[in-house]
């Protein structure tokens, strides 16, 4: 998150700015994958928004992750979209890597989500509790992971030059239009 867990040009600002004190340091981004083996199962465990970004769970899938876990704090965004944001980013990201989710939240939203995206369980936004509940494992690569960034550029690649044929083939239509009914 910007802003959250690392302040750019933080020597030059910090004198300027007393707040930046209750941050007491910047994070940095490690050098390995987050895999912990728990009872002989891969978990894959990222922190907060980093579920957002293929780049951070590709990874965790090829390095075998059965289940994915996620980390957060949401308590700067309370009552904002940001949870419930993170929530469907995570659904999706659970049908995308057809891996169960389990969010641990310390303010937001916790839950189980399965496989196929639904909610299992939850906590609500705001709300003291616990869940324990079984989740699906599985092993199988999505073609995210398995073929890596390349794919994702190439559909992105797609996506772009479909929307450029279809938008040169649309005002060609109009002028086609313009031209029958000047006649």
């Amino acid at each position: 998150m910007p802003f959250g867990e690392y302040i750019p040009f933080r020597s030059l600002l910090a004198p300027l700015i007393d707040r930046f004190d209750r941050i007491g340091r910047d994070f940095a981004a490690g050098t390995t994958t987050g895999i912990f083996n728990i009872d002989g199962v891969k978990a894959g465990d990222v922190i907060c928004f980093e579920v957002a970004y293929n780049s951070v769970i590709d990874p965790l899938i090829s390095d075998g992750a059965r289940v994915l876990m996620v980390q957060t704090n949401n308590a700067t965004y309370a009552t904002t979209a940001q949870p419930q944001q993170q929530l469907a980013i995570e659904q999706m990201r659970a049908l995308e890597t057809g891996r169960s989710l389990v969010v641990a939240a310390t303010s937001g939203i916790s839950a189980f989500i399965r496989p196929d995206g639904t909610v299992q369980a939850q906590i609500p936004e705001g709300e003291v509790g616990g869940i324990v509940r079984e989740v699906a494992l599985r092993g199988t690569l999505n073609p995210s992971a398995y073929f890596g960034q390349p794919l994702t550029a190439v559909w992105s690649l797609t996506a772009v030059l479909l929307a450029c044929f279809l938008s040169v083939r649309a005002i060609g239509r109009k002028r086609s239009m313009r031209h029958k009914v000047s006649q």
